[in-house]
């Protein structure tokens, strides 16, 4: 058991909350609610012998306690509004998610630290809007950023990944701490050609590298 928690989380002190804390959908690998009482949660890695693959839509939704969450890397998804209105602080996502739904951690003011993992492909829209997000570690082979994705945060610097293919409109609008946006000259035109600056609707410096 040990081996195995270190597979899938990466730590050997690691301790997954109970099946009986969540609803589960064994069909489609989908946490469907959280029930539990836990501050900090620990998602299992599978339940009655499913692997746990999608945090489902509005799963922890406005839920206050929350203030930590630890996924295991058999996590693909995390749906819309799973972790909306919660109070976590910090967010490490495993190399295994790949997408993240629409206000997916909107509205967490307490949220200032997210550290994305290596197989992330799409932000959607206003994923980490309206939170108190100061930095953010995007990872090379994020294909997509969705509109308002950054919008009403605290973030002073923002560096789109070489790899980003696609970006939608009003990135940051409203944060207006931001000073620097770090953009690979491969997304010039695309900035500049449609929507101008409301790409970002911001007053920072965009630095094309």
């Amino acid at each position: 058991e040990s081996d195995t928690q270190l597979g899938y989380y990466g730590d050997l002190s690691i301790v997954p909350n109970p099946a009986s804390d969540f609803t589960f959908d064994p069909e489609t690998g989908t946490i469907l609610k959280y029930i539990g009482l836990s501050e900090k949660v620990v998602v299992p890695y599978s339940i009655d012998g499913v692997f746990v693959e999608n945090i489902g839509v509005d799963s922890f939704v406005n839920n206050i306690n929350l203030t930590g969450v630890t996924f295991p890397n058999t996590i693909k998804s995390i749906g819309n509004d799973a972790f909306r209105g919660t109070r976590l602080s910090t967010l490490t996502l495993p190399n295994s998610v790949e997408t993240l739904g629409d206000y997916s951690f909107y509205s967490i003011p307490t949220l200032t630290t997210v550290t994305t993992g290596t197989g992330l492909k799409k932000i959607n829209t206003c994923a980490f809007a309206n939170t108190g997000l100061t930095k953010i570690t995007l990872n090379e082979g994020l294909l997509e950023i969705g509109k308002q994705s950054f919008q009403s945060t605290k973030l002073e610097i923002l560096t789109i990944p070489s790899t980003v293919t696609t970006l939608g409109t009003y990135i940051a609008k409203d944060t207006t701490t931001l000073k620097t946006i770090n953009i690979p000259k491969s997304l010039k035109s695309q900035v500049f050609a449609s929507y101008t600056k409301t790409t970002f609707d911001t007053s920072a410096t965009l630095v094309y590298y």
